[in-house]
């Protein structure tokens, strides 16, 4: 009997050591489980705080692609602004606050360079995005012609589009005609049976003389404005039908060549044209963002034998050299030259949905306005938009569709151009304005603000 009550005190005592043991083992599972869990949840709180910060960095690029004056004028250069500040995402009952937003920005030419600090909080979580990003507006094709220092027109030349100057616009000879409006900071001269269907407005003089004709299109309702004085010459075709504004003398030697009301010496000056410095680029900035680069003469067509195919064509391309191109393209791209631009022939665009800007950086010496850096072949169609750092000049029956930005443009021997604004719509790269990140990460290691 006294075996048989040790065995059964041995067996209580074996069962109540398992008890324990299990009792220690399922407390400890059930820590570690509850560990995995706070921890997990702790993960989860920190990724929203993360997607939190990153919400603010989003509505900063939101802002600035909505609204290009809030980058350029708004936001102050070189010191940090504050843009968010406690702002709920999505909510403050859960916690969870766009803390703060800071952006500093600096003026590159025609590029601005966003620095942006956001920070996130979630249920006490911290995370802190730093982001670089750069945005660019280095052309405004929309003006459809704009020279930097002067636009002159000749032999029958025929333009389809507003003509915009930082220095002077001469309609020079023989039949040459703007069918739209003309502004410049400089004079403008019409001469020798040429016409402007549009508007006329001009810091300086405004001449109109030898048959030539101001306002044909919109007649009465149009007007010749000058900050200087007017001058319509005698002829018996001489004619400005709308009104005249000077700041200066208004003669009309025609005495009946002026077919609205005059009005001289006007104060303040009639003339509220608002136009900014012809841009100058940068090439460093489109080596940074090219796509493509090539060295020395290169060569765009459909041809075989030429270094760059014009099917399918996209992104920027960069030629340290002169380019020469024609052929049939498809697709969105830009084509950047050191040197000249010659297009050798036609060069068409194979449906609506492509465009090409071409850019020339090539210089003209000073004093040799002559000097060439975009040039069509000769009654050639060009369809594209370009600029040029120093001159583009059509001649013998040359067209070009799309638009034209030169420090002189130049047109001779019934050359045309015609603005096209569904191509300026299509954006080429590196020529309106957009957005490239520069860089995108996070300032700190995660944590926990929670005591």
């Amino acid at each position: 009997m006294d075996a048989i009550k040790n065995e059964r005190g041995q067996a209580m005592i074996l069962a109540v050591g398992v008890m324990m043991i299990l009792l220690v083992v399922g407390s400890a599972m059930l820590a570690v489980s509850s560990g995995n869990r706070r921890a997990s949840a702790s993960q989860l709180e920190q990724v929203q705080a993360y997607y939190t910060a990153d919400a603010g960095v989003e509505r900063v690029l939101a802002k600035a692609l909505a609204d290009p004056d809030w980058v350029k004028t708004t936001l102050p250069k070189g010191a940090p602004y504050l843009y968010l500040q406690n702002e709920p995402y999505p909510d403050a009952v859960a916690g969870n606050v766009i803390e703060s937003v800071y952006v500093t920005k600096t003026t590159l030419t025609y590029v601005y360079e966003l620095d942006i600090a956001s920070v996130g909080v979630y249920k006490g979580n911290r995370r802190t995005l730093e982001v670089e990003v750069r945005l660019y507006t280095p052309l405004d094709f929309s003006k459809g012609v704009w020279s930097g220092t002067a636009a002159t027109f000749k032999q029958n030349g025929e333009i389809k589009s507003d003509v915009w100057s930082n220095g002077n616009v001469w309609l020079e000879e023989n039949g040459s005609v703007v069918e739209k409006n003309v502004f410049a900071v400089g004079w403008v001269r019409l001469d020798n049976g040429t016409s402007v269907g549009g508007n006329i407005e001009a810091y300086g003089d405004v001449t109109v003389s030898n048959n030539a004709k101001a306002n044909t299109v919109i007649e009465e309702s149009g007007w010749v404005k000058a900050g200087g004085s007017v001058l319509v010459g005698s002829g018996g075709n001489t004619k400005v039908k709308g009104d005249v504004w000077a700041g200066g003398s208004i003669t009309d030697e025609g005495s009946d060549s002026i077919d609205g009301e005059s009005y001289p010496y006007t104060t303040p000056s009639p003339v509220n044209l608002s136009l900014p410095d012809f841009p100058v680029l940068s090439q460093s900035d489109y080596v940074r963002s090219a796509d493509y680069e090539y060295t020395g003469e290169t060569t765009f067509g459909n041809s075989v034998s030429d270094d760059v195919k014009l099917t399918g064509i996209d992104g920027i391309y960069f030629v340290n050299g002169n380019v020469n191109i024609s052929g049939t393209y498809s697709g969105v791209a830009t084509i950047v030259a050191t040197g000249s631009i010659s297009i050798t022939n036609d060069l068409d665009r194979s449906d609506t949905n492509s465009c090409l800007a071409l850019i020339s950086f090539a210089p003209s010496p000073a004093g040799l306005i002559d000097t060439v850096e975009v040039k069509i072949g000769g009654t050639g169609t060009v369809e594209a938009l370009i600029y040029a750092a120093g001159k583009i000049h059509l001649n013998e029956d040359d067209k070009v569709i799309g638009a034209a930005m030169a420090n002189y443009v130049k047109t001779d021997s019934g050359a045309k151009i015609e603005y096209n604004q569904n191509m300026v719509k299509l954006h080429p790269p590196g020529v309106f304005w957009g957005l490239g990140i520069n860089s995108w990460q996070e300032k700190y290691k995660p944590f926990s603000i929670t005591s």
